[in-house]
């Protein structure tokens, strides 16, 4: 039987021509329409993802954290940090978030870091609409050119505003329906709504303020001895240089959070180095805004079970969660009045149960956000109680003054008083237990992003301020940075390229659905450590995008 005759030289070549063809081929259509690699240039997303950026450890507490670059190549574009930051006579300082304002680091020839890669889903706003609160990848609409990526916070049809840091929406038809003359009144709508986000993008937007892991075991030299933030009501307590805050007495107590020295804002370690411009001279900061969504953390352990609660005050209210011996837990809020001149109802606005063992240790979170109580054992979600209120009743509560008198005084004095952060009254919050002994450990204070209504002079915030109202069309959407105070988008967008004006949409403050590029979903290259010259992958920041 005859053999079949080799294939020719040529023929073999010619195959793997075709084939090499056909993996460029497949890999840029899988480039172009399903899935993409990204960079992140700045800081706008920040902490969610990091552009180019500076990365401390507290040489105390043993906490990382990543600041913004300081020195640029170009001052005058402030685009492209250089790869060392901090010379030997400027160093920079920075202040560890544990410690602050206390405890600061100085740092010289620091390397400056690359920004986060991620993945971009290209192909999914092709089949699926868009979000609320996904995090997408866009064309700039001032420069084409340039890719942004922003959270999604507006969809199409809908009216956004953002207030005391939190969004509420409604049908952009509505503002068609309010009175003439009276700006203020539109923000008093029936129909406007809060949007709460899903849990898996509430966890991911918490951002720590305090955590007692990290608690200092001894001062530098020179250096006080730490004091905890958390203040006690009374005695029986082990607090002093302690990670885990034990209790031997028997009668009830408390913990309550610092809020003089430790406020409850929206401070970004990410910023606290400020960019330098042409001149030499830092850029200004931006003002700090209380914050009043806020989650507790903490882990318990006792042998008789003590009942507890967590009260946050904020929104002109007191929100207590009461976990009971028996597993009952009781979520209320009644008015403070001071702030609201109403007498003190308490009301109930969400009940759960949980089998509690006597003894067993407890790990409890309490969250206080969008307008929402909700308390998790063991990470479990065991209750939640919502509550409604309308952007101007927001204002009231947040202020301490009815929006009509903020507008007024805006007018005659020329200061924005919805973007005056001494107008919003401090959060509170504290623990309190019905006995003891006990210890608690892990004890966490995180605060939720806020999309602050910081404005420019002579013009207001888009969809910060009713007369800057924000209505969407139906191919709009609305977008924000997480790091809010660093972000150039919605909000302040003033311009808009002439080809996309002409092409696609003219309408300035939006992206136009043409623009979307995809929707982010995975780091999968956070910022490499360095080892012996070779680049090494921090395995442990690489993950999904919420």
């Amino acid at each position: 039987m005859s053999q079949p005759a080799p294939p020719s030289h040529k023929s073999s070549i010619r195959e793997t021509l075709i084939s090499i063809t056909i993996a460029f081929v497949l890999a840029f259509v899988f480039r172009g329409f399903v899935m993409e690699a990204f960079q992140i240039p700045t800081g706008s997303m920040a902490p969610t993802l990091l552009g180019q950026h500076m990365r401390f450890v507290g040489p105390e507490t043993g906490v990382r954290w990543a600041t913004g670059p300081r020195d640029f190549a170009d001052p005058g574009t402030m685009q492209v940090a250089l790869d060392r930051q901090g010379g030997a006579g400027d160093p920079v300082r920075v202040s560890d978030p544990v410690l602050r304002p206390e405890g600061s680091v100085t740092a010289s020839n620091v390397p400056r870091k690359a920004g986060d890669r991620i993945f971009v889903l290209k192909y999914l706003y092709s089949v699926f609409d868009p979000s609320r609160f996904d995090v997408v990848v866009f064309k700039n609409p001032a420069d084409p050119q340039q890719n942004f990526i922003k959270r999604l916070i507006g969809l199409p049809g809908e009216q956004v505003a953002l207030v005391n840091g939190d969004l509420f929406v409604r049908p952009a038809a509505d503002g068609l329906k309010d009175p003439g003359g009276d700006p203020a009144a539109s923000w008093g709508g029936p129909t406007w709504e809060i949007q709460r986000k899903p849990e898996r993008v509430q966890r991911a937007a918490w951002q720590t303020l305090f955590d007692s892991r990290f608690t200092p075991l001894s001062a530098l030299a020179g250096r006080a001895p730490f004091r905890s933030p958390w203040t006690p009501s009374g005695p029986g307590w082990e607090m002093a240089g302690k990670a885990q805050y034990g209790y031997s007495g028997a009668g009830p107590t408390a913990l309550a959070w610092d809020s003089q020295r430790r406020p409850i804002d929206d401070y970004y370690a990410y910023n606290e180095v400020r960019p330098r411009g042409p001149s030499g001279r830092e850029a200004p900061s931006e003002p700090s805004y209380p914050v009043p969504d806020v989650a507790l953390s903490f882990g318990l352990t006792s042998g008789e079970a003590p009942a507890f609660s967590v009260l946050v005050e904020a929104t002109g209210h007191e929100f207590r969660a009461r976990v009971g011996s028996d597993g009952q837990v009781r979520l209320t809020m009644a008015p403070l009045p001071r702030v609201t001149g109403e007498p003190v109802v308490e009301r109930e606005i969400g009940r759960g149960r949980f089998e509690r063992g006597n003894g067993a240790p407890l790990d409890v979170e309490v969250w206080h956000a969008d307008q929402a109580l909700t308390v998790f054992i063991g990470g479990r979600r065991v209750a939640r109680g919502e509550y409604d209120l309308t952007p101007s009743q927001r204002v009231m509560l947040a202020t301490g003054s009815p929006l009509d008198e903020l507008a007024a005084e805006t007018h005659r004095t020329g200061v924005n008083q919805l973007a005056n952060p001494a107008r919003y009254r401090r959060t509170a919050v504290r623990i309190e237990f019905e006995g003891g002994p006990f210890a608690v450990d892990r004890v966490a204070l995180k605060r939720d992003l806020y999309w602050t209504p910081i404005d420019r002079p002579g013009r207001y915030a888009r969809a910060a301020h009713p007369e800057a109202p924000c209505a969407l069309g139906p191919d709009h959407f609305f977008v924000c940075g997480d790091n809010s105070p660093a972000s150039e988008d919605g909000r302040m967008w003033l311009g808009i390229d002439p080809w996309v004006a002409r092409q696609i949409d003219p309408t300035v403050g939006v992206v136009a659905r043409p623009l979307l590029i995809g929707k982010a979903f995975f780091v999968y290259w956070p910022s490499a450590e360095w080892a012996r010259g070779v680049p090494v992958p921090d395995f442990g920041r690489m993950r999904w995008i919420w």
